[in-house]
């Protein structure tokens, strides 16, 4: 792990949100956790991405996307 500080921007983002604060088992990615809400992720240009957000191609298939400005958002679609 990293740490910059100062004014620079930050290389890469990668942020998991969830309804609630709960143990491990609470904080799976998956459409059929309703405790997991989105998946947010933000990449400087010259910084590589990470293959469907970090996460297994069968899980990201079922999550919702959607483009703001250079930001990706994998949205659980049952609670949209």
């Amino acid at each position: 792990m990293k740490i910059k500080h100062g004014s620079m921007p930050a290389d890469a983002i990668y942020l998991k949100v969830y309804s609630k604060q709960s143990r491990r088992k609470h904080r799976i990615i998956s459409s059929k956790n309703p405790n997991f809400l989105c998946l947010v992720e933000s990449h400087c240009k010259r910084c590589p991405q990470l293959r469907n957000g970090g996460i297994p191609k069968h899980i990201w298939d079922e999550l919702e996307k959607e483009e703001y400005n250079n930001m990706k958002f994998a949205w659980n679609p049952n609670i949209r």
